[in-house]
């Protein structure tokens, strides 16, 4: 396991930590309103950095060797079920803080989430201004499981235009290698044919001198003996 992977790892488990103990302060909201504003606040930003941290590391752990990837594979899918059960509890904690301070239920102690005198209006109408907060903030929600696909989308298709370009230039490298390996083929066989030609006029030669040869050999005898 990569350093790198190693300490992404480490800064999860510590964010998943301070989500716990926010959601603790929300689901037990005793405190004073800038409190429990300042716990929503952190609960989520921790929530989001928590995200990112493991988004890097599920890039990270398509890097490590693959004896590995099994164990990290399981260990990468419970940290998932993990943040998104807890993205879910901070959801519906919020969520259940804000009706409890629209419908007036806290005794007065709404104002962390009263605005513009919504604790003093009918309760119909705080219901339909609840269900239009609960509905955008489950469109912003959408949004930004959009923005963080296309975000994932867009590194996805960085890696593979990255491995295409490498694969291009591994095929390049190889095609220059088999247009060395042709010019020495045809080197080689201009040169065979060379050695061939060669040997051929090389029994000619051969042939040609043992013929004059005889034929001197001819003239001697007939010579020594007319």
């Amino acid at each position: 396991m990569s350093d790198l992977f190693s300490t992404y790892q480490e800064d999860f488990d510590r964010l998943i930590v301070e989500v716990e103990g926010k959601l603790k302060i929300l689901n037990n909201y005793e405190d004073s309103t800038s409190d429990l504003r300042q716990a929503i606040a952190d609960c989520q930003k921790f929530i989001q950095q928590a995200e990112q941290n493991l988004r890097q590391m599920e890039m990270e752990c398509r890097t490590l060797p693959a004896s590995t990837a099994p164990h990290i594979a399981e260990s990468m899918a419970s940290r998932r079920t993990n943040l998104t059960e807890l993205s879910q509890e901070f959801q519906n904690a919020r969520t259940d803080l804000e009706r409890k301070a629209l419908l007036g239920q806290r005794g007065g102690r709404g104002g962390a989430f009263e605005m513009n005198g919504l604790g003093s209006g009918s309760h119909e109408h705080r219901q339909r201004l609840l269900d239009a907060r609960n509905g955008l903030r489950q469109g912003v929600d959408q949004l930004e499981e959009s923005r963080r696909l296309a975000l994932e989308t867009e590194q996805i298709g960085g890696e593979i235009l990255g491995d295409l370009r490498s694969q291009r230039e591994t095929i390049l490298r190889t095609r220059h290698n088999l247009s060395d390996v042709s010019y020495n083929l045809d080197w080689a066989r201009r040169t065979i044919a060379n050695m061939g030609r060669r040997v051929v006029a090389n029994k000619i030669l051969l042939y040609s001198i043992i013929g004059v040869c005889v034929l001197a050999i001819i003239f001697i005898i007939y010579w020594k003996f007319a």
